[in-house]
């Protein structure tokens, strides 16, 4: 802010005086000044406090609700909400404060009661930034005394204005959570039909772009500014049907499953989201916009989540070449844009989780190598932008995905998922494997990002060696049950790498007796006890994991049982475990026998 203004006196001037919308205007535009809007923000949220200053000037004229608000206090309340929202962007500090949160509470009533087009556009961008990415706050608004969602339902559908659709479903998105992180505000969108009208709204938003595009009437700037306005509205309308499909719990009961049988049974989305793809892929060889750029990937993880959980859809995916158009994404590094090909990824990632059709059609040599050379290619820059993964690693959860074998799954899933793995070592998808146990140093205080590769690879390795003993002896040969003890389990990269990399130790030796010997001479049993069980206080989990692994590698044979009982015998915290899962054993039996003799 300039240093030839008293601050505090214009701050003073937004609570009273003759020039309160001046005083709030010229804090407003002190946000927009470049280079220096980041510094305002800090100072108006942290040293002036101007969320307090802004729920003062709302508790004024809402005090009394059957009061009518005149247009000078509609504008008053507009700027002072605008100005915070901006803060919340500009300053992350702010979305997690108190002051922000009290706010919240009075822009959400002003939203439902009063009726202002200025109001609206402000209260919902307010709404949007104080719930994006976090979500306790999308949590918070929706849980809250006022109809919120409805109310932004009523502006995205009746609203003439389109700046107030896109802010409506900004703030529906938001509380939805980014990455539909929010399973209430999924239950609350899916029972008030709120999904539907943004499902109706995208199509027929849709539908007026083939129209602009083809409008002879418009001239050159004309059209593209149109469309771009459509662009900007489709991306957001994606983005919130996506947050809103985004799997929470358990698929048998969370909402976003309700919500994605809904869209495809009632409106048979997988084909009309396909139809969008060819469509805007087409725009985009012409138009080459960014945002058409984004909405293609928003597309994609759209039907990436329907697919995850509906059967239906993924058997109408296949039926409109899908797999073509997944695989020419995937394979086109010139005609796609990293965020494109990631959102291909997922989509290939969650259609092949637990489907074996899928798995058969999406397994064929040309995408395995494609998915190959991605994984073995060195990245750009290793740590992700903008919270979105590498190719790289994306492509390793593909070839996870494609190997991956459920556990209630029937036999014929062996021979599939035995030709994919052979598929995937044959073409050297784990050559590099050690490169993904690298942490990426600059998330080091992030502990989920930091442990990235590791987490990735390991899923990767893990899936691609089970119940696979030819692959399993490849990569004995190469001792890197050894460089998973010395270069993972020796460091503090957090729990839930402890969990993956003991399950690839598990899934090494289970059933194969010649790599639990080697594990024996190897002493992967030793450092397991040693490391892992003495060390601190391991958590139920870990202590579990090293039990299943310690009993897959003595599993085949009575020698290796008995040369694992003599090291055993070392390790107190060993022994006592032992007890413990001995007497679970003997307790689960006990039951059993009660029960099946009443």
């Amino acid at each position: 802010m300039s240093g030839d203004w008293d601050w505090k006196d214009i701050i003073q001037g937004v609570r009273k005086g003759a020039a309160r919308i001046d005083c709030a205007k010229l804090v407003n535009e002190s946000l927009l000044k470049q280079g220096q809007s980041t510094q305002c923000a800090k100072l108006l949220f942290k040293d002036l406090n101007y969320f307090s200053v802004a729920k003062e000037v709302l508790a004024e004229f809402l005090q009394n609700p059957e009061e009518k608000v005149d247009k000078y206090g509609m504008l008053l309340m507009a700027y002072v909400i605008e100005t915070c929202a901006k803060i919340l962007l500009l300053e992350k500090a702010a979305g997690a404060s108190r002051q922000a949160k009290d706010l919240s509470q009075f822009v959400s009533y002003a939203l439902v009661t009063k009726e202002a087009v200025n109001l609206h556009f402000t209260c919902c961008s307010y709404l949007w930034a104080y719930t994006w990415k976090l979500e306790v706050n999308g949590k918070f608004v929706c849980t809250g005394p006022y109809k919120v969602v409805e109310k932004l339902t009523e502006l995205l559908s009746n609203s003439q204005h389109l700046q107030i659709r896109l802010q409506a479903a900004g703030a529906l998105w938001g509380i939805c959570g980014n990455r539909g992180t929010n399973a209430h505000a999924q239950n609350i969108l899916h029972k008030k039909g709120t999904i539907n009208t943004v499902w109706e709204k995208l199509l027929k938003l849709t539908n007026s772009l083939y129209t602009i595009g083809g409008d002879q009437s418009l001239s050159s700037n004309e059209r593209k500014q149109k469309i771009n306005e459509k662009e900007k509205e489709g991306f957001v309308l994606l983005s919130l049907l996506t947050a809103a499909t985004t799997l929470t719990s358990n698929p048998s009961n969370s909402p976003s499953t309700l919500i994605c049988k809904s869209l495809v049974d009632k409106y048979n989305a997988t084909r009309s989201l396909v139809v969008i793809l060819h469509h805007a892929i087409e725009w985009h060889k012409t138009s080459g916009q960014r945002i058409t750029s984004d909405r293609i990937a928003k597309c994609l993880d759209l039907l990436g989540n329907i697919m995850l959980v509906n059967q239906k859809a993924r058997d109408v995916f296949i039926k409109n070449n899908g797999v073509k158009f997944l695989e020419h994404t995937i394979s086109s590094e010139k005609g796609s844009s990293d965020d494109v090909r990631n959102s291909a990824l997922l989509t290939l990632t969650y259609t092949c989780m637990e489907d074996l059709k899928c798995k058969e059609v999406f397994g064929n040599m040309d995408i395995i190598r494609t998915l190959v050379k991605n994984v073995i290619n060195k990245p750009k820059d290793n740590a992700p932008q903008h919270n979105v993964l590498p190719i790289k690693y994306n492509s390793a959860l593909a070839l996870s995905a494609l190997t991956f074998k459920p556990s209630n799954a029937p036999n014929k899933y062996n021979k599939i998922c035995k030709a994919i793995q052979d598929m995937i070592f044959e073409t050297g998808g784990l050559e590099t494997l050690e490169e993904f146990l690298q942490p990426i140093a600059q998330y080091k205080a992030n502990k989920r990002f930091y442990s990235l590769p590791i987490s990735t690879g390991l899923r990767m390795a893990t899936d691609v060696v089970r119940e696979n003993k030819a692959v399993q002896l490849k990569m004995l040969a190469k001792r890197f049950e050894c460089t998973i003890c010395h270069k993972v389990l020796e460091e503090d990269y957090g729990q839930q790498v402890v969990l993956m990399a003991l399950e690839f130790l598990c899934a090494m030796a289970w059933n194969n007796r010649k790599v639990q010997e080697k594990f024996l001479t190897h002493n992967i049993g030793h450092f397991i006890m040693s490391r892992l069980m003495e060390r601190n206080e391991p958590s139920l989990e870990v202590q579990l994991a090293c039990a299943r692994t310690l009993w897959a590698i003595s599993s085949s044979s009575p020698e290796t049982r008995k040369q694992l009982l003599a090291q055993m015998a070392r390790y107190k915290k060993c022994q006592r475990l032992l007890a413990k899962l001995h007497n679970a054993v003997v307790q689960n039996m006990q039951r059993k026998r009660s029960s099946s003799k009443k």
